[in-house]
């Protein structure tokens, strides 16, 4: 009987299961499968072609979108034009931030990045200059350096006698002058002057002479040239209490319907009242009467080329009841934050002033006790307020007689500064009996920082106060001695 067979080894098993070799399969060792040649690879994220990158980001139309793909890698970001915040120009910035009347969101601006930061300490907020035009030129006043210069040259000639009926960012100002033609639109920073007409044109009707007390515009005026391009709203007198104009009118226009079947009606779009003031919020003109209703024209391109208008809304503000207090002037404004402001200055006894301030909010119109962080420079047509870190100042011009009848000379002895909380008036501001051919406006271009201009206004009262209180101190306590020393 044969022995058994004892089972083979492990290694022997494993060799067994291999194939056979035959010449046709050659013996090669067992590796991973060979990768691909380096010039077979795909091109790695921060390798790609700097231009089709350019085209890439260029197709992207989300800004959410393009952010993400610039966070792909350094390259990616590098390549971003969009993100390029540190390239933007100076001029470019400057406007930017000219367009930025809040501190708050200027703050956030010069965040950006470094250049954005230096630009924005350069290119302070824009505050107003007291422009004084009388007969014979026209000086202003800096308010934040308590200095008073006069207009020279070429620009104090253009100025000379005429009578100032709107000031718009810039340097441009709306005047009328005693020589034909009588209305123009001029610039004092860089000398340009613009004829505007002299005729209102009538649905119906023939041409009649305009006579402009106040005016605003629909954005800052652009010079182009040859031209001006800018749409204008005016306070009138004469026919209508209200008119406009835009670039390539050869007349001012009342409210016309933007229908032609419905132009022979255009009276009906009147102010009922006389108008007190007049500004340009929320794409439209914002019209304030006497009686203290609101009306809102919005500006209409007409298929047949005219300037046509829109009578959006009819606000009714109700004042308050104030029967000892006769009303001196009323105005609108926009705050810094967007907001619709209106203002009544009225009359106290011993002459003193007071500001009532409503502002609007869904649909009504509520009372401020308080306007917490705003500087506000009020004249008709063209009032500003920019933001700041001090209380509510008020500053104010001689306008109350502005629209009367039978004024031919102007007085600016009421010009100061109103404190809101707590209430008291401040004269630090010039004052003239007799201002010649106009009134006093603002002069809208760049100044120093608000705080500083609210200081400078404000430092003469308070030292005041501080050494009345100095001296009470001293007295009470030059009593005390004495009673100790007896």
């Amino acid at each position: 009987m044969a022995p058994p067979r004892s089972a083979p080894p492990a290694t022997a098993l494993r060799r067994s299961t291999r194939p056979a070799l035959t010449p046709q399969s050659p013996a090669t060792p067992a590796t991973a499968p060979p990768s691909p040649a380096p010039q077979d690879r795909a091109p790695r994220w921060e390798q790609m072609n700097a231009d089709i990158l350019v085209k890439i980001f260029d197709s992207i139309p989300s800004a959410t979108d393009r952010a993400r793909a610039a966070a792909v890698c350094r390259h990616w970001r590098a390549t971003d034009r969009t993100r390029a915040w540190d390239e933007l120009t100076g001029d470019l910035l400057n406007k930017i931030f000219a367009l930025i009347p809040s501190a708050t969101d200027r703050a956030r601006a010069s965040a950006v990045c470094r250049h954005w930061r230096d630009t924005a300490k350069a290119n302070p907020p824009l505050l107003p200059w007291l422009l004084m035009p009388s007969g014979a030129g026209v000086s202003y006043y800096k308010i934040f350096e308590g200095s008073l210069l006069e207009l020279a040259g070429a620009v104090a000639a253009n100025a000379a006698g005429a009578r100032f009926c709107g000031s718009f960012p810039g340097g441009w100002f709306v005047v009328a002058r005693q020589e034909a033609p009588h209305h123009a639109l001029i610039n004092l920073q860089s000398g340009r002057v613009f004829v505007l007409p002299d005729l209102l044109r009538l649905h119906g009707a023939a041409d009649v002479p305009v006579v402009i007390q106040a005016s605003t515009v629909l954005a800052p005026p652009v010079d182009d040239g040859g031209c001006c391009k800018c749409t204008i709203a005016a306070i009138t007198s004469g026919q209508t209490p209200i008119a406009f104009w835009r670039t390539g009118m050869s007349f001012w226009t009342p409210p016309l319907p933007t229908a032609v079947e419905d132009r022979p009606g255009w009276r009906a779009m009147l102010p009922a009242t006389m108008v007190e003031d007049i500004i340009y919020n929320d794409g439209c003109f914002v019209v304030l009467t006497r009686d203290e209703r609101v009306l809102c024209y919005m500006p209409v391109d007409a298929q047949d080329g005219m300037l046509t208008m829109k009578l959006q809304q009819v606000d009714a503000f109700v004042p308050a009841a104030a029967p000892n207090e006769p009303v001196a002037a009323r105005y609108l404004l926009v705050s810094s934050s967007g907001r619709l402001l209106l203002m009544v200055r009225r009359i106290q006894v011993h002459d003193e002033l007071r500001f009532e301030i409503t502002c609007r909010h869904q649909g009504s119109w509520l009372n401020l006790r308080a306007l917490h962080n705003q500087a506000l420079f009020l004249a008709r047509g063209c009032s500003r307020a920019v933001e700041t870190s001090l209380p509510a100042r008020i500053f104010y011009v001689d306008d109350a007689l502005l629209f009367q009848e039978g004024v031919d000379s102007f007085q600016s002895t009421d010009t100061g500064l109103y404190i809101h909380q707590p209430q008291r008036t401040v004269r630090c501001l010039p004052s003239r009996e007799q201002s010649g051919s106009s009134q006093w406006t603002w002069w809208i271009r760049a100044l120093s920082r608000p705080s500083e201009l609210v200081e400078v206004a404000v430092a003469q009262p308070d030292l005041v106060t501080i050494l009345l209180e100095l001296v009470v101190w001293l007295v009470i306590a030059a009593i005390f001695i004495r009673i100790f020393l007896t």
